[in-house]
């Protein structure tokens, strides 16, 4: 018989909490959103990520970042629900940063979010 330890599914709860929260004081952290904004210069044609201004990349982090994981969710799904436009009959999107618009690498960028969740959500 083969014994194999199991971590109750609290402890690993725990961890993930823990895991998460390292992540959000990450992305929050003013060193590492310059650090990020110099290494993610090209986006488009309009380099929107280097118009970016350092605390508009930083606001725009800790709203979205304090928001626990559900939270988060609800607030993308309110954002593709609102803006969503149509233009030639095709659905497009109007992406702003603290007012200003830019393309979609540059807002997902900017919040600190992946392309793979922002596609689940959108």
């Amino acid at each position: 018989m083969i014994s194999m330890h199991i971590s109750p599914p609290k402890a690993n709860a725990r961890k993930k909490r823990r895991e998460v929260h390292s992540r959000r004081g990450k992305m929050i952290d003013p060193k590492y959103v310059d650090q990020t904004i110099k290494n993610h210069q090209n986006c488009c044609g309009r380099h929107c990520i280097s118009s970016l201004e350092r605390c508009s990349v930083y606001e725009a982090r800790k709203v979205f970042h304090e928001l626990c994981q559900e939270e988060q969710r609800k607030w993308m799904v309110n954002f593709f629900q609102t803006a969503q436009r149509y233009k030639n009959g095709r659905k497009v999107y109007a992406y702003f940063v603290r007012g200003k618009e830019v393309c979609q690498r540059a807002w997902l960028f900017a919040h600190g979010i992946s392309n793979g969740r922002q596609v689940f959500c959108s």
